[in-house]
């Protein structure tokens, strides 16, 4: 007896010596003051614990959010794992939208979790997962979570916040990501609207171009973009009830392409080398035999002028109110 009693106090002893799998030790503690576009004091504590690992190229962790706001604590917390080093965070906006950020690194998937407090509730807005080229965003997103308050608040959000949104004040990548997850977007904001949160967005070129062409003008753009092609909507216009597009490759060195049709039948595609000189310029030259195309691309006299030989033969404006503002900013440049 006097044996067993031994025995299973040293394996006691040598359990409770032995690593728990179960243990999460804390790798970060983040404390951060803000004050909220509408006044309320509010403090944010990040954690982020990590869990053995197995090997040194994956790794699996939890993150908590706690959100204190008017005396009241709100906790969220999800797991994380991947591979290589975890490279997530939180992130807050004075908008009163706040939430976790699940990233690894510029070629991983970038997932952010969106959370506001409504009626003092945490409400979780949605979830957008992106796949990632150098650090931008390609293709479309993976959408979970979403609330049934989500497209409402977005609305409310945009009418409520205008100054903020679309005046003065610089928007950090993750607010801009945020109206992706309202499916009304194109109807809750006006072309006008769009163009002065383009604006407001112009260091995020790969997120203007997605809003371009999968939300405002997914119908018309002939610019490619699928997981296999990733071509900047750099310019774009209608032309009676023909498109004009203007693409070229993000992310490797390559042609201007000028695209005029419609998206069962392009009529007129043509391509040349990206010039230093297009980099600062409203205007570009496309050359077919005799043939010269020159797109201007300033809103107050968008079109085609077509010559022949050197002599003018026609202008085509483009229609007003489908002018996409001209964006050619390639990140290899």
């Amino acid at each position: 007896m006097k044996n067993l009693l031994s025995f299973l106090l040293l394996f006691f002893i040598a359990f409770n010596s032995m690593p728990n799998a179960n243990q999460c030790f804390e790798v970060e503690n983040k404390e951060v003051k803000e004050i909220l576009f509408q006044g309320t004091h509010v403090s944010f504590q990040y954690k982020y614990c990590e869990y053995d690992r197995n090997d040194t190229m994956t790794f699996e962790g939890k993150q908590s959010l706690d959100i204190k706001m008017n005396g009241q604590v709100y906790t969220y917390s999800n797991d994380v794992s991947g591979i290589g080093n975890f490279g997530g965070s939180m992130f807050f906006s004075t908008l009163g939208v706040f939430g976790l950020v699940d990233n690894t690194t510029g070629n991983s998937p970038i997932s952010i979790l969106y959370l506001t407090i409504v009626e003092n509730k945490l409400v979780v807005l949605g979830q957008l997962t992106f796949e990632q080229n150098m650090g931008n965003i390609i293709g479309e997103p993976y959408i979970e979570s979403r609330s049934d308050v989500t497209n409402f608040w977005v609305k409310k959000l945009l009418q409520s916040n205008q100054e903020y949104i679309l005046g003065s004040p610089r928007l950090s990548f993750y607010e801009g990501l945020l109206f992706v997850l309202s499916d009304n977007l194109y109807k809750d904001m006006t072309m006008r609207e769009f163009e002065k949160l383009s604006a407001k967005l112009s260091e995020y070129p790969d997120l203007i171009n997605f809003y371009r062409q999968k939300i405002f003008f997914k119908n018309n753009s002939l610019c490619s973009y699928n997981e296999n092609i990733i071509e900047m909507d750099a310019f774009g216009c209608k032309i009676n009830n023909k498109q004009l597009s203007i693409c070229y490759n993000y992310f490797d060195s390559g042609n201007l392409i000028y695209r005029y049709g419609d998206k069962d039948k392009i009529e007129l595609e043509l391509s040349r080398e990206i010039q230093n000189d297009d980099l600062s310029t409203d205007t570009f030259i496309f050359q077919k035999n005799k043939w010269q195309y020159q797109v201007n691309t300033n809103p107050l006299a968008a079109g085609i002028l077509i010559k022949n030989d050197g002599k003018t033969i026609s202008f085509l404006k483009c229609n007003n109110n489908t002018i996409e503002t001209l964006i050619f900013d390639p990140i290899w440049r």
